[in-house]
């Protein structure tokens, strides 16, 4: 429920519900119609989702008023279309430039890493006009009523599966190698060979026996260790072009972690020495294999005049940057990567984080 007050503000007056702020672009009639309709489906859902049409002249001003809306509501919906993304980016003025400009800033404050921010779009061609800083979240397509559906989810708290953690199940425990040796049976002592020396030397020692055992299962799990290590991508490994200035580091490294279609973390670095404005950076993360990122649809990272760059990615146990040139076209995944030479022009591997 809502009541509407002499300025044309929407007040809602459930204490519990949802504060949703929807920012967007003035593109068209038709575009402020799609807003207005994603807001009332919403406050008719129980989501007290705001939008300056509910607004006539506010008192404290619209850059205050904005400003307000995105910093007190619980989730920011960013409608994206490609004049929205040029606002954001800066590319152009007006009232949506000024809410990019602060959700840049709230997202820098926060690493990146707040769930705050939900992409929407009208169209699936739109999804091409997300921001760069918020394709590491979920984005939803508001014209079909599963988007629809997925963004109320988002905003409420319903994720569409539940399971419940059962009891801890207690089992036996042993230590490899002299399991049941505390209580040794005297009856299957005496299935083993009676006679002989080797059926002697069994009964008198059954602690040699076992610790033999033991000793063969450290073994076997050294070289199983031993294998893994030679088998694991490379850390920590620095190339680029020989005789060329050229480099690239990554100096924000996101923890390690088994991935998932749903975590990403920033991932940053510096480059030094190549065309900043033609050169290009391809992020992958490693798990079994290297997954190209952020997304395998737009997988290449713009170069900042000061030589830095930022992106998001999927988690792994080891994340590579490459500076590229912009004929370069990665693989979605690959087993190795690509060496330097040709259009890679470096490349650089770390291991992730500490876990957090």
């Amino acid at each position: 429920m809502s009541d509407q007050s002499s300025t044309g503000t929407v007040k809602s007056t459930g204490s519990h519900a949802t504060r949703a702020f929807i920012s967007y672009s003035h593109d068209s009639r038709a575009q402020l119609d799609r807003v207005w309709g994603l807001c009332e489906r919403l406050r008719r859902d129980g989501v007290d989702c705001r939008i300056d049409q509910h607004e006539l002249n506010p008192t404290a001003g619209w850059p205050r008023w904005c400003t307000n809306q995105v910093m007190e509501s619980e989730f920011v919906i960013v409608a994206c279309t490609e004049t929205y993304k040029m606002k954001f980016d800066g590319k152009l003025k007006g009232g949506a430039s000024f809410e990019g400009f602060i959700i840049t800033q709230q997202l820098y404050d926060e690493c990146g890493q707040t769930s705050k921010f939900i992409p929407v779009v009208f169209s699936a061609e739109d999804h091409q006009h997300i921001p760069i800083l918020l394709r590491g979240g979920t984005r939803c397509d508001v014209s079909t009523d599963e988007g629809y559906e997925l963004l109320y989810r988002i905003l409420t708290k319903q994720p569409r599966v539940r399971s419940d953690v059962g009891p801890v199940r207690r089992l036996d425990m042993a230590v490899a190698g002299l399991a049941r040796l505390s209580t040794f049976d005297p009856p299957r002592a005496r299935s083993l060979p009676q006679n002989g020396k080797f059926g002697r030397f069994v009964r008198r020692h059954p602690l040699l026996i076992a610790g033999a055992g033991l000793a063969a299962a450290i073994v076997i799990g050294l070289i199983v260790y031993g294998i893994y290590w030679l088998t694991k991508p490379a850390i920590n490994v620095t190339q680029s072009l020989s005789g060329l200035n050229i480099a690239i580091t990554i100096t924000h490294i996101p923890p390690k972690g088994p991935g998932d279609s749903v975590t990403h973390r920033p991932i940053c670095g510096k480059t030094t020495g190549a065309d900043l404005v033609s050169a290009q950076v391809i992020v992958y993360a490693h798990t079994n294999r290297w997954y190209v990122e952020p997304y395998t649809d737009s997988p290449k990272t713009g170069i900042n005049p000061d030589g830095t760059w930022c992106t998001f990615t999927h988690l792994g146990y080891s994340y590579a940057a490459l500076l590229v040139r912009p004929t370069f076209t990665p693989a979605a995944t690959a087993e190795v990567l690509p060496t330097v030479g040709g259009d890679v022009l470096a490349l650089t591997m770390v291991d992730g984080a500490a876990e957090e």
